[in-house]
């Protein structure tokens, strides 16, 4: 089966790596006579559920089975005739993440099915017939009209495929329709939800990078609050956990404290600056103090209660001369 227009100068990056790293398991794998990879890495559902060997859902997508040499032949050619203008549409990394994500999820939906259908628990599968199926599903929906082999359309060819897949789900003809249905639906549900708008990681990904911008909105107000309260109630007001919120604030400085306008250049002496002590506190903590400048903040902060809770600096400034 071949797409007609399928025939580039330059086979993408992508393809090539896929079609490479199969072979080379291929080739190992009849070498060793299927001894260690086929063992270890094909699906057998019984395994991922009874032992929990759940690397097996994925690893399955990398072998074929060494006794059919056309079972590699016949996947690497789909994947090289749908892969290539496929990523011409989507892009080589969109296309890998879709190829290699709709692998897992066949092996996932095997595994699925064989809670209702035990016999299938037994099973031994591998081949790369999963995230074929996805990619083509996702090929025809996106291009319909699309000419493959003898000139079918992609559309009917489609039905046909999953057909074929629906009918022998329960059979026992050597081939994991099963596999094949789990990247049909994932093929169809993505073109549905996934093509449009942001991808489930990238969904993920600003759900997280949200909780992180709350959390850190949230800390802000604390060390607001805690600043405010040294400036009224002196350093020795602070409890530890106050204490630890300022250090804990500083250590992870993802959201930038808010700057402090700039005083009027004044005669008035650097230590006399209790913005500037309160500025550094929230920079480098309540330890960077000096003893100097813990003092004349607790200093400040009396002379503050004594005025209403409002500091006069000219006072406060004659206080220190």
């Amino acid at each position: 089966m071949i797409f007609s227009g399928s025939n580039p100068s330059q086979v993408p990056k992508t393809i090539r790596n896929l079609i490479l790293i199969n072979v080379i398991l291929f080739v190992a794998d009849v070498l060793t006579g299927g001894a260690y990879l086929s063992q270890n890495l094909a699906l057998v559902p019984d395994l991922v559920v009874q032992d929990l060997q759940l690397w097996r859902t994925f690893t399955y997508s990398l072998l074929h089975s060494i006794n059919r040499p056309f079972h590699i032949l016949f996947n690497m050619l789909i994947l090289w005739s749908i892969g290539v203008p496929l990523i011409h549409q989507l892009g080589e990394k969109k296309f890998l993440k879709i190829y290699l994500f709709s692998c897992l999820i066949a092996g996932a939906f095997t595994v699925l099915v064989s809670f209702f259908i035990p016999s299938m628990g037994s099973n031994f599968i591998v081949g790369a017939s999963g995230g074929i199926s996805a990619i083509f599903i996702l090929f025809v929906m996106l291009n319909p009209e699309a000419e493959f082999l003898f000139g079918v359309k992609g559309k009917y060819l489609a039905i046909v495929w999953v057909a074929i897949d629906v009918l022998y789900l329960t059979g026992n003809d050597g081939v994991a329709h099963s596999t094949h249905l789990g990247g049909d639906i994932f093929g169809f549900l993505f073109f549905k939800f996934g093509m449009n708008g942001p991808s489930l990681l990238e969904k993920w990904n600003a759900v997280k990078q949200e909780q992180v911008r709350k959390k850190n909105y949230s800390l802000k107000n604390d060390v607001d609050l805690i600043l405010k309260k040294i400036s009224d109630q002196g350093m020795e007001s602070l409890n530890r956990t106050e204490k630890k919120i300022l250090n804990q604030y500083q250590e992870s400085k993802k959201v930038a404290f808010p700057s402090k306008k700039k005083a009027e250049p004044t005669p008035v002496k650097e230590a006399d600056n209790v913005d500037d002590i309160l500025q550094k506190i929230s920079e480098t903590g309540i330890d960077s103090l000096t003893r100097s400048e813990k003092k004349r903040l607790d200093q400040a902060s009396e002379l503050k209660r004594k005025k209403n809770n409002t500091i006069d600096f000219d006072q406060f400034k004659k206080t220190r001369e």
